[in-house]
């Protein structure tokens, strides 16, 4: 069928299914053949209804298994070596749909072809605790998943050599390889549903990405000019990072001939996920009563009308490589 038959309507009852979290630009992306693979977290009560729809649109999906919350104050063992991704998990083939909890969610995998979805349903698992046994994903599985999913490969290699969270900042080090930095390729708004890309590029004027993220704001515009407008604006933003999971957007930021950077307001990037970070809530704050930011030191260093009110000090010691950046996408 053609993909964009019927679209419009349809996005609208995925968004609705998904509960207003979903990735509108991934599906776009799949259904076009730009990229080959994704995955997603479906409420298990609007399961049957989702598989219906997307079969409708052309999908192929492989079920993973069911995710369950689990308390966050409780520690299993090996937990601290667990991705950003932690809850109990079940087989879904020994479910029954009576049997589902209200948060309960299906770890899903969307394809065009059954091919396609069989490869990534095999590479997609998490590192699983059983009685207190670790068990980690070999690397040549997290490799496969990134070429299974559609990923440039420069990209893949990338996150190979970098993706150690204690010890390197995976943002950093694209940012070090940038000559100039392009929207199509800000990756820092992929928790929200302006997402344009959810890889991270190797750097953030990667050819291989830029091709892909060109071909799918084209696809995003046909199906909803709007939309695509509304992604693009997103993404032109000068960004405040911290880490992979805590940036923030500077609204209006301009450069002062103190060095400094200038701005009247600030939105979080921290998206649909909230994933804890303990230095979120003290730069949200920090910055909401600020006028300037810089850093300095490995610091990020606030200022109210030319006072300085706040200085929040980055470490490497809580589990994340903290590397404050200040990334302009704006021009490119």
């Amino acid at each position: 069928m053609n993909h964009r038959s019927g679209w419009r309507k349809r996005l609208n009852e995925l968004i609705e299914l998904r509960e207003g979290v979903m990735q509108p630009a991934q599906y776009i992306a799949v259904l076009a053949g730009i990229r080959r693979s994704m995955d997603d977290w479906i409420p298990a009560p609007k399961f049957e209804a989702f598989k219906q729809l997307v079969t409708q649109l052309g999908f192929t999906t492989e079920v993973d298994c069911v995710f369950s919350p689990v308390d966050p104050t409780a520690q299993a063992f090996g937990s601290e070596y667990a991705p950003t991704t932690k809850a109990q998990g079940s087989a879904f083939r020994f479910a029954e749909p009576d049997q589902f909890q209200l948060h309960d969610e299906i770890h899903v995998v969307l394809a065009r072809s059954p091919e396609a979805a069989s490869e990534t349903l095999a590479l997609v698992w998490y590192p699983v605790i059983i009685n207190n046994r670790v068990i980690y994903k070999p690397s040549v599985d997290v490799y496969r998943l990134g070429l299974a999913f559609g990923y440039p490969e420069c990209c893949v290699d990338s996150f190979m050599k970098h993706n150690d969270w204690p010890r390197q900042n995976t943002i950093a080090e694209a940012a070090k390889r940038s000559e100039c930095f392009s929207w199509k390729a800000n990756c820092l708004a992929k928790n929200t549903v302006s997402m344009l890309i959810f890889h991270m590029p190797c750097s953030f004027d990667c050819t291989a990405t830029l091709d892909y993220s060109s071909s799918l704001i084209d696809e995003v515009r046909s199906f909803s000019y709007e939309f695509a407008a509304r992604i693009e604006a997103s993404l032109r933003q000068a960004i405040l990072v911290i880490n992979e999971r805590t940036a923030f957007v500077l609204k209006n930021a301009t450069r002062g001939v103190n060095g400094r950077t200038r701005y009247e307001g600030v939105a979080s990037l921290r998206g649909f996920f909230g994933i804890e970070d303990s230095l979120y809530e003290p730069c949200l704050s920090a910055l909401t009563k600020g006028t300037e930011v810089d850093i300095a030191d490995g610091s990020v260093v606030v200022w109210t009308d030319g006072r300085m009110t706040d200085v929040i000090e980055t470490s490497c010691d809580r589990g994340i490589a903290e590397v404050p950046l200040i990334l302009d996408f704006r021009d490119k």
